[in-house]
């Protein structure tokens, strides 16, 4: 991103979906209704179509769901990502 460009200012992104489709047993509550996708800031930043919204066939194609039991160990590796792919920026930076 160039200086002054719009940017994201969280390292990590989760998304929910609530997937569950039968109205009579929908409760918001329960976690496992739930699907979770998460990404780290440079797969949002490296998306070739909108920067201000995505669709969940697009979320489909950039990573998996994830239940909420996996939220913690999915979060802190999206984590990982994105601090390599910055240490690499940064040394690009350094460089050039």
């Amino acid at each position: 991103m160039q200086r002054g460009e719009p940017k994201r200012h969280a390292d990590v992104y989760v998304f929910y979906h609530l997937k569950h489709k039968d109205k009579n047993t929908i409760d918001p509550l329960k976690m496992e209704q739930w699907d979770f996708y998460i990404l780290p800031t440079y797969q949002l930043d490296n998306y070739e179509r909108s920067q201000h919204s995505i669709t969940l066939n697009s979320l489909r194609k950039l990573t998996e769901p994830h239940k909420y039991a996996d939220l913690k160990y999915e979060i802190a590796k999206a984590y990982g990502a994105q601090k390599t792919i910055r240490k690499l920026e940064d040394l690009t930076c350094q460089l050039i």
